[in-house]
């Protein structure tokens, strides 16, 4: 694994911002992302290796699986010196995924995952569904993903598999309107700077599974694929999900999660990139049942004209699955 990017701290992601608990929370700092070892590790990783699904089919691809999730995210606004939040928006992420066929892409079998999203909030406006089509290949080495657009529709990918997420970035929203109003008219612009920035982190957690072909591939990598997992999975695993924009993944440990879905074991998976900040925090948690859970926490500086740190936003989000249906394969 090439060594990670320095990344300076005034500089995201996967969610697909498209935005990715079940329980609401009143304020960021409920929610924690930065997870320590599990008090059952041991436990936790006998349970995994115990699993019915069959040894080097570790993501249960069987067309028919279903997960249901929410994500709840709060964006807030954090004075430098201390005091409370200026400001705080949250918006909620409806989550359906279900394996709904397979698709032959570059002349492989892909299984499709279909990922329906439907995001609210107090950013305003009605809820906002959008989709995305995941295209998932898996051997012996690890979990790959067809390197393109994932917003497009199984007919229009299989006609132009060239094509990839990193041209189908969503637009920013603009600084919402209540925050303006209340800002002082020598802030707005360093608000503004900040709020792009936390929406870019954001972006790019969703984008990291999602495009860009490269000459870098490791071994079990083919052509127009990007790397989800490598397979034995275990801790202290390294792998690049994608060279450039660099995004690299680590599994840290074994937790057992008590999701409202159930209790699962499942890796714990920190996500590094280019977009990313020394205090930025992005983890995924896989586990044989699938993906289970997301967490990050961004956050992005605002300066004064002379430079001087005013505050930061502070973007955290907790997705976890509360329900699933996974057949035999």
């Amino acid at each position: 694994m090439r060594p990670r990017p320095r990344i300076s701290q005034t500089a995201w992601i996967l969610v697909p911002a498209a935005l990715l608990l079940v329980a609401l929370v009143s304020c960021s700092r409920d929610i924690p992302v930065a997870p320590g070892a599990s008090p059952d590790s041991y436990g936790a990783a006998r349970a995994l290796a115990a699993s019915a699904v069959p040894s080097g089919a570790f993501f249960p691809l069987t067309v028919g699986n279903r997960w249901h999730a929410v994500g709840v995210g709060h964006i807030t606004s954090v004075p430098t010196g201390g005091g409370p939040p200026f400001v705080e928006l949250s918006f909620q992420d409806d989550i359906s995924r279900e394996l709904t066929g397979t698709e032959t892409l570059l002349g492989r079998s892909y299984t499709l995952l279909t990922e329906a999203h439907v995001e609210s909030g107090s950013f305003g406006g009605d809820p906002n569904p959008f989709t995305y089509w995941i295209r998932y290949r898996q051997d012996q080495s690890g979990l790959y993903e067809a390197d393109v657009d994932v917003t497009q529709p199984p007919a229009a990918a299989s006609t132009d598999a060239a094509r990839v997420q990193a041209g189908a970035r969503e637009s920013r929203r603009p600084l919402p309107a209540e925050w303006r109003a209340r800002l002082p008219v020598e802030q707005v612009a360093a608000y503004e700077r900040a709020w792009n920035s936390i929406q870019d982190k954001s972006a790019a957690v969703r984008e990291m599974l999602g495009a860009r072909s490269s000459a870098l591939r490791p071994a079990g990598l083919l052509d127009g694929e990007i790397t989800r997992l490598t397979y034995p999975m275990r801790p202290g695993a390294e792998w690049t999900i994608r060279p450039e924009p660099f995004f690299g993944a680590t599994v840290e440990g074994v937790d057992n999660l008590d999701l409202p879905a159930g209790r699962f074991p499942a890796y714990r998976i920190r996500i590094e990139g280019e977009a990313f900040g020394s205090d930025d925090i992005v983890h995924f948690w896989f586990g044989r049942s699938g993906q289970l859970q997301v967490k990050y926490h961004l956050e992005s500086v605002m300066t004064d004209v002379d430079g001087n740190e005013i505050g930061r936003l502070v973007d955290d989000y907790n997705e976890a699955v509360d329900s699933l249906t996974l057949l035999q394969p």
